[in-house]
């Protein structure tokens, strides 16, 4: 039987009893007032404060667990079941946004998975990010979803019995009180049973790509398949991006490169995964080859990078991405 939303609300409700209980019990009665000191950034510069797709860290670059650091690299092959999840973290927070909202974390020994759910019981929304969490320096931290690439970027701040994240603007700040991993592991399987999962607004937001992006440039292989590629003033960064009109799938890789004459490297930041493909500059842009994706080769030409942006977040938006 589906259940409404005074039910959910009420599954809410029972969900974090616990967290009042055990801080009450923990502090003699008296709860720590919690001090936020880090502001909510972005994944790759850090520099705009409402993006959250594509983030989380403390103070002292830990996440829940002072004794267990925030990994700054991405871990392989990990089995993302729910049944491994629960031996795999270690810690688990569970609370509310100041809205109301319900928030939801878990975290792995060595602090490179987590998950991470924010429920809007009014909306019978969900989202939720469950991946390898990466330590971005200075206050923040990403989470990048196994399943769809997308990322979330977030500060942290521990307390004595919890940690404050702050999801920006949009999801807003959330105190969360310490739980029982097996908890937060059944809250998110009966969420995702009966809410719907949407993609926050702002993982849309890849406008901090303009202060770093120097040169873009588009065009269309075959079959009008529509291509748009970019970098940085030295080449370190870039984004590839790939759309089929026929589909609404669409695949984006971001990340660092590496070039060996006219040979590049593109390792996508949200999996490791790397893209082997060469480009030649022949005049008027660049001709790209990509038999690696089976689309042979093309010119793209230059574009404006806040165009090539806009036409991203419309992807980002719109479309369904193919983690590559």
């Amino acid at each position: 039987m589906k259940m409404n939303k005074n039910a959910i609300r009420k599954l809410l409700t029972v969900l974090l009893t616990l967290i009042l209980v055990m801080s009450a019990t923990a502090c003699g009665g008296k709860k720590n007032t919690p001090t936020q000191t880090t502001d909510n950034t972005t994944k790759a510069d850090q520099t705009t404060d409402s993006n959250i797709a594509d983030t989380k860290t403390a103070d002292d670059n830990t996440v829940g667990n002072d004794s267990v650091p925030a990994s700054t690299t991405e871990p392989t092959d990990t089995d993302y079941d729910p049944d491994n999840l629960r031996s795999l973290f270690v810690e688990a927070y569970m609370g509310l946004t100041e809205d109301g909202a319900g928030v939801y974390y878990a975290g792995s020994a060595d602090g490179s998975i987590a998950l991470l759910m924010f429920l809007d019981a009014d909306a019978m929304e969900h989202y939720v990010f469950v991946g390898p969490i990466v330590d971005n320096g200075g206050g923040s931290v990403t989470i990048t979803d196994e399943e769809d690439g997308l990322t979330l970027t977030f500060s942290v701040t521990s307390f004595a019995d919890g940690i404050v994240i702050d999801m920006g603007d949009e999801l807003g700040i959330a105190t969360l009180g310490d739980a029982d991993v097996d908890e937060v592991i059944d809250a998110m399987l009966e969420i995702e049973n009966l809410t719907t999962a949407v993609v926050p607004d702002s993982t849309t937001d890849l406008s901090y790509l303009n202060d770093v992006i120097t040169e873009a440039y588009a065009g269309s292989f075959a079959e009008d398949i529509a291509v748009y590629i970019a970098n940085n003033d030295d080449g370190s960064f870039m984004v590839l991006a790939l759309l089929s009109p026929d589909t609404t799938e669409s695949i984006i890789m971001v990340g660092s490169a590496t070039a060996d004459g006219n040979n590049i490297t593109l390792t996508n930041e949200s999996n490791g995964n790397e893209l082997n493909f060469t480009v030649y500059d022949n005049g008027d842009g660049l001709l790209l080859n990509l038999d690696v994706l089976g689309l042979g080769e093309t010119v793209v030409t230059p574009v404006a990078v806040p165009d090539m942006v806009t036409a991203l977040e419309t992807l980002v938006s719109e479309t369904e991405i193919i983690v590559q």
